[in-house]
């Protein structure tokens, strides 16, 4: 806690000027709208957040978006990133772990979640119409929804059921709406879903009684390859006031809010 003030009064000392862009994931969007702020209240730096798909973001980047940093949801944009000769390699550093979770529009009112079958007997019986995804080509939770679905031999049986999000945004969307039966979304999307009391454990992922039990299904770790979630501070103008905001998005007490939006810290 110390640590985080003395952070934080450091940083006050500086009078910036320049606005930081900052290009953000769009699973990641609402802690860094959060966190974001609780930072230019205590700097004065302005902070534009822009977000979208990582894949996007990055291409945007290539062809001279004027983003001062760049919060991927995974490590291999931060990478082409770097080859490029876009990013600064020193500052490259993971700020989250990202969750998968298997979800439907019934799980956000307790009294329908109680009366539905649960969301993974569903997907396990091919008992829906749809179920959305984020494009895997583009996005790293539709890659780890995929290779959960593999895991779990059931991605030939229901290929032909998914439906496509940009992003993760909109793969929540498309759930949030109805207009798809089941997602897999983040869990950072539906944190706000869960008692306060609790944390993703509420989502059981290893007790097959309460598979058929819950809702949302927290999707296991190992069905997947871990969504590593990298920042890197895009070179130009503003590379040392955009380290000063890397540097407290990754400090012990950013990192320990983090678990309240749904994701592991490192």
């Amino acid at each position: 806690m110390l640590r985080y003030f003395l952070l934080l009064a450091i940083l006050s000392n500086f009078a910036f000027s320049d606005e930081l862009t900052v290009a953000v994931a769009s699973n990641f969007v609402k802690p860094m709208r959060d966190l974001s702020n609780i930072y230019q209240v205590s700097t004065n730096q302005s902070i534009t957040i822009v977000s979208g798909s990582s894949a996007k973001l990055m291409a945007q980047i290539k062809q001279g978006a004027p983003y001062d940093l760049f919060f991927s949801a995974d490590q291999e944009k931060v990478s082409k990133l770097i080859e490029y000769g876009l990013a600064d390699t020193a500052s490259r550093q993971q700020y989250a772990k990202g969750r998968l979770v298997l979800w439907s529009a019934q799980c956000m009112s307790q009294s329908k979640a109680t009366a539905e079958p649960s969301s993974y007997r569903r997907l396990v019986n091919n008992d829906f119409n749809h179920l959305a995804i984020a494009n895997p080509i583009l996005a790293p939770y539709g890659r780890a929804s995929v290779e959960s679905l593999k895991s779990l031999t059931l991605y030939s049986n229901l290929k032909s059921k998914l439906v496509y999000g940009e992003n993760i945004a909109q793969t929540y969307q498309f759930v949030y709406s109805a207009n798809s039966d089941l997602g897999l979304v983040a869990l950072s999307q539906v944190i706000e879903y869960l008692s306060p009391s609790t944390s993703s454990s509420t989502l059981t992922e290893k007790n097959d009684s309460q598979k058929t039990q819950q809702c949302g299904w927290l999707v296991p770790e190992h069905l997947h390859s871990p969504i590593i979630q990298e920042v890197v501070v895009v070179k130009g103008k503003n590379e040392n006031a955009a380290q000063k905001f890397l540097d407290f998005m990754v400090s012990d007490k950013i990192q320990q809010r983090l678990l309240q939006y749904g994701y592991e810290s490192f």
